[in-house]
Formats: structure tokens, sequence, C-alpha cells
């Protein structure tokens, strides 16, 4: 075996190899290196119906490593995905190393993002020995997995002994709740007189909060985790990102009524698609275009109208909460970069980007002559407006924490669909609770653009919406012949 062989004799044998040496056993899903008695191994599973290739594993011998033989077995894996035009899921994480080290074009346009991935998903609840606790069972290509179960705790309270049902509507109304009181708070503090010229100042205040939040529970959760991971320069980008995020977007509400600047956060795929075709030469599918269409026709549809009821209304707002969405959608991908490329943790990426942001937004306050003014007339309200914006941090600091438990334990999609919910619903209770214009151009301009969203939650999630429909019919034809079956029986 390799292991008996010494180092010397592996680097010659190492030395010697080429993409020739590279056998494809499609029988065994996998391509392989003959290595004196032992191999190197990529192993992949296939899934022609949907034409995507999961690269699961790359192993070499200890003896053969760092002598570019993975490096041989990723390149003929790729070119094979690229010949055969194969989308490719990057299940190991040494081909999506490879990946970052060879940014190919022909590559790029293959390889599945998280939010792309496609797995053939059959929704069936498993009842354990107890019959009390619940979990999810998948089928990815044909073969029967169960995830081993994931920990759910909420405020350090542990949910791990609730049913499924349970545990998701506990998260999700804890979401619901955090980002309703966030919505009233925020859009309450723009009513205060002479407040709507200060969103930046609110800004200041939410990244101070933010950051104390982030450093508390950094010691609490974890201490080793105030060693940073990730470069100071990385986030000094993100941190700025996240500036422009919230705001601009604070400060848009001085400019438009609440529930305008709500539809358009909802519309962040539009200017996704728009960096996509321009920065990155993406091309997109008709679902994708008509969900961006829906979205962009809604936007203008509810804007008009707004502008038309809305005495408040004015254009300066729309280019700052478009200008936001840009920061936004441009964001993820920074963030998601450098969590990968740097193994950086979600507390340590909240620390610092909201700490650097801090320093911004206080910088450009102070240099601009706004601080003081701001200062000055907060200090005449100082109960009302640091408790709000105290309340309004808190609970948006809980609300993503929240959101994160649900994608990690629930999955994007019910997260995705929770919060859309939220979004629609954050709208209409604007509408009750604060007095404004009405007209019904608001309600169906609204619903063109959560026809765009629910396109878009479609398209993405396709094969597993497509699975739980078909799961809940089947159920259903089964529970109708039971109960016809039963009914024979009855008469006999």
């Amino acid at each position: 075996m390799s292991q008996h062989i010494t180092r010397n004799t592996a680097r010659a044998i190492g030395s010697k190899l080429t993409l020739e040496n590279v056998i494809h056993d499609k029988a065994n899903s996998e391509f392989y290196v003959k290595l004196d008695q032992d191999k190197a191994v990529l192993q992949y599973s296939l899934s022609d119906g949907q034409g995507i290739i999961d690269m699961q594993h790359t192993v070499v011998p200890p003896v053969f490593r760092g002598m570019g033989v993975a490096k041989l077995l990723a390149e003929t894996a790729f070119e094979f995905a690229v010949q055969n035009r194969y989308q490719m899921k990057l299940t190991c994480w040494y081909l999506q190393e490879y990946l970052e080290k060879n940014p190919k074009k022909e590559y790029q346009e293959l390889v599945l993002n998280k939010e792309d991935e496609i797995l053939n998903v059959d929704w069936m609840i498993m009842e354990n020995n107890d019959h009390s606790k619940k979990s999810l069972a998948i089928t990815v290509n044909g073969v029967d997995k169960v995830p081993p179960p994931v920990s759910v705790t909420l405020f350090g309270l542990s949910l791990d002994s609730w049913s499924t049902s349970a545990q998701f509507m506990t998260v999700s109304s804890g979401v619901m709740a955090c980002y309703l009181i966030y919505g009233y708070i925020q859009e309450r503090m723009f009513l205060i007189k002479g407040f709507k010229q200060y969103g930046w100042y609110l800004t200041l205040i939410q990244f101070g909060y933010y950051t104390i939040f982030g450093a508390i529970e950094m010691q609490l959760k974890n201490p080793n985790a105030r060693k940073r991971r990730v470069p100071i320069r990385v986030y000094s980008i993100i941190a700025f990102l996240t500036v422009a995020t919230i705001g601009l977007s604070n400060t848009s509400l001085g400019y438009l009524n609440y529930p305008t600047q709500v539809i358009f956060k909802s519309c962040k795929l539009i200017p996704v698609m728009i960096g996509g075709v321009l920065i990155q030469g993406k091309k997109y599918t008709i679902a994708d275009v008509l969900a961006a269409s829906l979205m962009c026709v809604g936007l203008v549809l509810f804007t008009l109208a707004d502008s038309k009821v809305s005495p408040n209304f004015d254009y300066f707002g729309i280019i700052l909460i478009s200008l936001a969405l840009c920061a936004d959608a441009a964001i993820g991908n920074v963030q998601e970069k450098a969590m990968k490329g740097y193994n950086g943790t979600n507390l340590e990426m909240v620390f610092y980007s909201f700490s650097i942001g801090f320093v911004y937004i206080f910088l450009g306050l102070f240099l601009t002559n706004q601080l003081v003014p701001a200062f000055k007339f907060c200090s005449q309200k100082v109960w009302l407006i640091y408790g709000l914006a105290a309340i309004l941090s808190f609970t948006g600091y809980l609300g993503v924490n929240m959101v994160l438990t649900l994608v990690r334990v629930f999955g994007a999609l019910m997260a995705v669909t929770v919060t859309t919910f939220r979004k629609a619903l954050t709208v209409v209770l604007s509408f009750l609770f604060f007095e404004k214009p009405f007209t019904i151009q608001y309600v169906w301009s609204g619903l063109i653009v959560m026809l765009g969203i629910g396109l878009n939650i479609y398209k993405k999630n396709k094969v597993v919406i497509d699975n739980w429909i078909s799961n809940k019919l089947r159920r259903s034809k089964l529970f109708k012949q039971k109960s016809v079956a039963e009914q024979v029986l009855l008469k006999v």
C-alpha cells in the first residue's frame, strides 16, 4: 500500500503524472489516478434528469499530498462538466478552493450558488420511537439520507425537546414580532416633529447599540471569537456597504411613506440581476426576467400612487432607497466571500462591521457639521428618542439572529416565505396604525410586486416546492382511497 512508500518515491511518481493519467470510471462515478498499489479518487454523483453533477469527495493518500494530484483530478472533473454542460455543485471543500484559485469563466457559469442548488427532496415527516420528535428525510439521487438533528436554541432556551411544528411556530413568530415592532418603532420615530432630517444620526445610534450587543454576545458565547480572522481591509468594505444600506434606508424615510420604502426593499432581485449582467456577464432565465419585470412594474405603479396622494413624497427618497438597495445587493456577496475565504464567524462579522461603520458615520457627521445639531435636538427628548432607538436596535438585532436560526434549521425557502409575509403585513399595519392617504392603486401595485417575489421564490426552489405539493396530493389521494375502503368495509 502507498503508506509504505517513502516520500521521495512518492514525489518521483507524482512528478510524472499528467492529465492523461486520470481515469474516468463512469460505472462507479469517480475519477481516479493509480498511485503504485493505491489510488487518488474524486467521487461524484450525476443527476442526468436535472443536468447536475455533485462533486462530493476528493481523497489523496497522505504520502502523495501536496504534489498536485488533487489538482489533476479537479481539472479533469471540471472539464468533464464543461464538455457536457453539467451544472456543478461543489460539495467537496477542496474543489471550492480550486475554483477560487482557477476562476475560469466557463467554470463560473456552471457552478450552482447556494441559493440555486437543487435537491430532489421528498418532504417526509418521520416519527421517532417516542413519537414526539420529528425530522426531515431527504432523498438525494434516489438515496435516502436523514440529516443529524439540528440543535435549536432561542435566547439560551433549548427547543430540542419540542416538536418540529412547535419549533417552527416559535421561531417564525419571533421573527414576525421582532420585525413588526422594528417597523412600527422606525416609522414612529420619523413622525417625531423635526426628526426627519436626522436619519444618519439614528443610524449612528443603531450602529453603537449593535456594536455593544455584538461585543456582549461574543463574550458570552465564544470569547475566542475576539481573535479576528478576516482582515480589517475587508471589514472596511463590508462596513461601508452596511452603512450605505442602513443609513440610506433610514434617511429615505424623510422623503417617502414607510410602505413605499418596504416595497422597494423587497425587490433586491432587480439590482442583483443588473449587477450580474453588467459585472459577471450572467444570463438569466425567462422566469428571472419575468419576476424582475413584475417587480419593476409594481414599483413604478406603487411609486406613482404615492406621488399622487402622499404630501411627504419626494423623488430624492426614491434615489436614496434605490442606492440602499444596490448596497444591500452587493453586501451579501462580499460577506459570503469573506466568511468562506477566511473562515469568519457571524459574531465577528456583526461586531467589526458595525463598530467600523460607527466610526465612518461619526466622522461623516462630524466633518459635515451635522453631529452637534443632531445631538442637541435629541438631547431635548432623551428618553423618547434614545429609548425608541434602543428598542429599534434590540428588536433588529434579535430579528437577524432568529432569521439565521430559521435558515439553519428549516431552510432558506421557509425563511424567505416568513420574511416576505412579514413585509406584506408590515405594509398593511402601517396603514392601520399611522394615518396616511390611501388609494386602491397601492393594493394592486403591491400585489404585482408580491407576484414577482413569489415567482422568484418558486423559481429558486422549484424542485422542493413541486415535491412538497406532489407529496401532499399523494397523501390526499391515499386518504380518499382509505375513506372509500372504510365505507366498503362498513357496508360488508
